[in-house]
């Protein structure tokens, strides 16, 4: 208990620890070193009554000595000790990381084993790595299993280093998978060059660039100024709309024409 270490050391550099380890017990009162004995074991009595809580004065109020003074709070304190490290080794067993990062996790645990410790319960190196592993939980079988394989001891220190650069692989590969390219795929789509229709009379990639008449077919005019134009426009419009839908349904959307002409409005289309 890092309470009665503090006093034994304290008392021990002013040799006065024999005032309650019985080795100075009170002399005679007739003796001449009785009056000395006295007012340094009442001093000493006086020390434990002023720095001790007030819910523990009672307890050692009744004490004539120094020494009982002593015995009781040892005594109180041993219980109170004991139902300490109860609580603290339940905290251990019962500490989860729970989506805290591998530093706080480890902080954590570290605080509750320095407590044990100051109640002069220390862990050993192999108890306390167990505690940790044990609440890393399921998705770390990976670590846990190479820690465990490992053939010497981990100091805290060395736990802490290894947990931690695990942690910072995790990271590291979950922001690869999450920065990777996304691809698609592109239809090869011939250029605008090739004009091909089904229909060998409106092939006009072999015919040389410039004005083409898509009635007649002629070079040098567009079908609105074909001398034919008022012959075709005659006919059945019925026919036309279905001429001119047999003509689009087999012409193909790679031509490199910048006019096409259509008696049927419903066959075109605004981009």
């Amino acid at each position: 208990m890092s309470w009665k270490a503090q006093i034994l050391s304290l008392l021990r550099g002013y040799e006065l620890d024999g005032f309650i380890d019985g080795t100075h017990p009170c002399p005679i009162a007739t003796e001449p070193t009785y009056s000395f004995w006295a007012r340094q074991d009442q001093l000493l009595h006086h020390a434990f009554l002023t720095s001790i809580s007030e819910a523990i004065t009672p307890y050692i109020a009744v004490a004539t000595i120094a020494q009982q003074a002593w015995e009781t709070l040892v005594k109180l304190y041993a219980n109170r000790s004991q139902t300490r490290v109860i609580t603290l080794k339940e905290r251990l067993q019962t500490m989860k990381r729970d989506g805290h990062s591998f530093s706080e996790y480890l902080r954590s645990l570290k605080t509750v084993v320095d407590e044990l410790g100051s109640v002069d319960l220390p862990l050993t190196d192999d108890d306390l790595t167990v505690y940790v592993l044990n609440g890393l939980g399921p998705g770390f079988r990976e670590i846990v299993a190479s820690l465990h394989t490992h053939d010497s001891s981990l100091s805290f220190d060395d736990l802490h280093d290894r947990l931690v650069a695990y942690e910072e692989s995790l990271k590291r590969d979950d922001l690869r998978i999450n920065s990777a390219p996304i691809t698609a795929h592109y239809a090869n789509i011939p250029g605008p060059s090739h004009l091909k229709c089904r229909n060998q009379g409106l092939r006009t990639s072999n015919r040389p660039a410039g004005l083409t008449c898509q009635l007649c077919k002629l070079d040098g005019h567009f079908a609105t100024n074909c001398p034919n134009f008022r012959v075709q426009a005659l006919r059945p419009m019925a026919h036309a709309a279905s001429s001119s839908a047999a003509i689009l349904d087999d012409c193909l959307l790679d031509s490199s024409a910048n006019h096409h002409v259509t008696i049927d409005l419903a066959n075109l289309a605004l981009h």
